[in-house]
């Protein structure tokens, strides 16, 4: 898994914010041009297995609720992007909890 980045665009590894058992990616994100009100983004790649209720299953909720509140906030007023394979996991109650919008609504 990775996270890929222009090479014109400013970034640093998020390193702090690694998990041992889950496949998860962040890094902070420093373009040359953002819109308006946004001074940086934070990036967080994901890779959820096919365990809709099993423990990754809830490692991975404790995992990102716990670590979007820290990027909220560490980087206040940053656009908080969260992309990658989530296949059958349900992210519903982290897009009311922290006011994400879902951009693709088929499957890839």
């Amino acid at each position: 898994m990775g996270l890929n980045a222009n090479n014109t665009i400013k970034y640093k590894a998020l390193t702090d914010s690694y998990h041992l058992e889950l496949e998860v990616l962040w890094a902070h994100l420093r373009p040359v041009r953002l819109p308006r009100g946004y001074p940086c983004s934070v990036s967080g790649t994901v890779y959820h297995t096919l365990c809709p209720n099993g423990s990754s299953y809830v490692a991975m909720i404790d995992y990102l609720s716990s670590l979007l509140t820290t990027m909220e906030g560490r980087y206040p007023s940053c656009g908080i992007f969260l992309s990658g394979n989530f296949n059958q996991f349900n992210i519903s109650w982290l897009q009311t909890q922290f006011k994400l919008k879902q951009l693709v609504r088929i499957p890839t």
